[in-house]
């Protein structure tokens, strides 16, 4: 999409050199038009900088920063503003309407500043530079689409779109965050908004106000306003389809071509049905395949997908990944900004790279799981909370397992699910979830993270999910999608995470999103448009089959550095335990896929990052 930075010098002393460097180290965010830009005032300077992939409007008139002719404000933005047409002729007119939702923030921002801005339905994150009252204004979409660090200190506030580009500036020493690790163990991303890193944030997902140059941060909080009607049934379905066509016509918006990631599930191939009904053939249609030996081990989402595409009217692109993609494996995680424990980062820097090669955006499914209650996780705490007081979860559970364990014979997979689930069950609703949504590591001092889920109405269904969409979705799904595609210069739109539709579905009690099982909602919806099948598949996540290829000799040196007693890791991991765990999944005595892509990602990390430690 576009990478942005910012400096704001106490010292007026810095020359352009660190807000280059910044800019520089972010061209794979936007190859095609980097600006600066750099004022001073009677307390401090400013410095700005912007990477820019076109995307809507292509012409030079977009390109950043944007600065007034007295250059007393500025801009720097990275995102897409869906509605800018309807807010252009709202408040400036048809006389004004222009084809650069980059140019209707710049005007809007001038003329509303902080107020207002929940009318902007998109996925951004901006700096908005007032010289006259000398303040920033720091915005972020909803669910943290799009991702803003920074750093400060008694002499700098450094903002970018990335922690590589913060250090880049060479402002700033980096020394680790060690306080992460346990969480990062437990649920596989750091604790916003912190890092790895001592002194880098991220921005919350709303709108802050900083006074210069006193650094003071003052946020303004959420202005949505919220749905009260409660629908059910029919109306459900009907409005859930409705607003999911209105996000697919504004983010069809573009100047250049437009793809699809196709996984064969309710998510994405909803998403192809809508868009097929909505007139749109042909579309590029991207998934994740796997060779014939590999498939027993991997998702069919192959198979699937490709009937998706015929059925729907795409022109289907399979992208073959074998174990060959672990020979970069040390690289890989080394360009990580920070460890983030899924899989399915690889698969998306490789889905993107092939993909950019034709298309210059892609649509993801991405947070339809956790606003429709999609996960296995969810389905169990919904259980869980039913059953759970009258002591029959346990008994449900206990037959459950007992019949998969003669119905299906990938029965490692299967059964884990259900002992995890059957395991992590404790009094507290609260930590019965967080359990469910943690990995199986023996860390030594676990995170009380109970007052993450704040019981509001006596919903505990309510907050689980909102902690899922305010954690998983945007420090793993999000932040992984955003980075993997952007080291490929592409651009990845969510419409599932359009505003009117997250509003409205974060209205809906869990009764209503559970009324005939989870994410019942979309897959009535696809059932109606002839994908019965796509609704009956067994659920997959984007995932490879790691687990199976570290098994085999010609892998097994990744997992050396997994047995140095030494390492910083054992500090908060049990040594012995964490052998034990290893040492099974690799006798093929259990499956700790996730657990062991989790602890290489974060060693070979701290190896490269601080290889002192």
């Amino acid at each position: 999409m576009c990478g942005i930075h910012v400096i704001i010098d106490k010292t007026k002393t810095l020359d352009k050199g660190p807000i280059e460097k910044m800019g520089q180290a972010s061209t794979h965010r936007g190859e095609e038009a980097l600006g600066y830009f750099h004022q001073e005032q009677a307390h401090y300077q400013i410095f700005m900088a912007h990477n820019r992939l076109k995307i809507i409007d292509l012409s030079e008139q977009a390109n950043q920063p944007l600065v007034t002719e007295d250059s007393r404000e500025a801009l720097v933005y990275n995102g897409e503003i869906y509605n800018y047409k309807e807010i252009s002729k709202k408040y400036f007119g048809e006389e004004s309407l222009t084809s650069s939702d980059t140019i209707t923030l710049w005007k809007y921002l001038r003329e509303k500043q902080k107020v207002g801005l929940e009318e902007l339905k998109g996925m951004y994150a901006f700096v908005y530079w007032n010289g006259k009252k000398n303040q920033l204004l720091v915005a972020r979409d909803d669910f943290g689409v799009k991702p803003l660090c920074y750093y400060q200190d008694e002499q700098y506030l450094i903002i970018s779109s990335e922690i590589r580009s913060l250090l880049a500036s060479s402002l700033i020493v980096p020394t680790l965050n060690e306080s992460v690790i346990s969480y990062y163990l437990q649920y596989r991303f750091a604790k916003a908004p912190h890092s790895f890193y001592n002194g880098i944030f991220e921005f919350p997902t709303d709108t802050v106000t900083i006074d210069l140059p006193y650094f003071t941060h003052k946020k303004e909080g959420s202005k949505r306003i919220l749905r009260k009607n409660q629908p059910s049934g029919k109306t459900l379905t009907g409005e859930a389809e409705k607003l999911i066509k209105e996000s697919l016509t504004l983010q069809m918006q573009a100047d250049v071509p437009i793809g699809l990631s196709l996984s064969g599930g309710v998510d994405s191939t909803l998403l192809l049905a809508l868009l097929q009904e909505m007139g749109y053939k042909d579309l590029p249609a991207y998934t994740i395949t796997y060779s014939s030996q590999d498939n027993h081990y991997a998702t069919r989402d192959a198979v699937f997908a490709q009937k998706a595409a015929l059925q729907y009217g795409a022109s289907w692109r399979p992208v073959q990944v074998g174990e060959e993609v672990l020979t970069n494996f040390e690289d890989f995680v080394a360009q990580l900004n920070q460890p983030v424990a899924d899989g399915a980062a690889l698969l998306m820097k490789k889905l993107a790279g092939y993909a950019r090669q034709e298309v210059k955006v892609l649509l993801s499914g991405a947070g339809a799981d956790e606003l429709f209650a999609g996960y296995n996780r969810h389905t169990a705490f919904y259980w869980y909370l039913k059953l759970a007081l009258n002591g029959k979860y346990k008994n449900l559970i206990i037959r459950n397992l007992a019949h998969l364990s003669t119905s299906y014979p990938q029965v490692i997979h299967i059964s884990r699910k259900w002992r995890k689930l059957l395991q992590d069950n404790e009094v507290f609703p609260s930590r019965t979830f967080l359990n469910y949504a943690s990995l199986s590591l023996p860390v030594k001092k676990a995170n009380d993270a109970d007052n993450e889920l704040v019981r509001v109405e006596k919903d505990w269904m309510q907050e689980a999910l909102e902690w899922d969409r305010k954690n998983y979705l945007t420090q793993d799904v999000l932040r992984l999608t955003d980075e993997m595609s952007m080291q490929e210069n592409l651009e990845v739109r969510v419409p599932y995470l359009y505003q009117p539709l997250t509003t409205w579905v974060r209205q809906l009690s869990s009764k209503q999103l559970f009324k005939s099982g989870n994410k019942w909602i979309l897959k009535e919806l696809l059932s109606a448009k002839g994908g019965s099948a796509y609704v009956k598949r067994r659920k997959a996540g984007f995932g490879m089959p790691f687990g199976h290829w570290i098994r085999k000799d010609r892998w097994r040196h990744l997992v050396a550095p997994l047995k140095d007693r030494q390492h910083l890791v054992y500090q908060f991991l049990d040594f012995a335990q964490t052998q034990h765990l290893l040492e099974k999944h690799l006798a093929r005595q259990a499956d700790y896929t996730s657990e062991i892509w989790a602890l290489l990602v974060l060693v070979y990390w701290l190896n490269v990052h601080f290889p002192t430690h």
